[in-house]
């Protein structure tokens, strides 16, 4: 994950090995915000629920 200064607006982005962005947050107007983004992430990301929806 990686934090960007954009537009006066603060992101935080997640990629994959790829290298494309897989999740972008709205924006924050401070970088504290951004980064507090990036910590809640991470912290429940692990306990994510995650739904199969390609089965038929």
């Amino acid at each position: 994950m990686y934090i960007k200064y954009k537009v006066d607006k603060f992101r935080f982005y997640l990629k994959v090995d790829n290298g494309e962005a897989i999740l972008v947050n709205e924006g924050y107007k401070q970088q504290a915000g951004a980064l507090y983004g990036v910590e809640a992430v991470k912290k429940t990301a692990p306990e994510a629920m995650i739904k199969d929806q390609t089965k038929i």
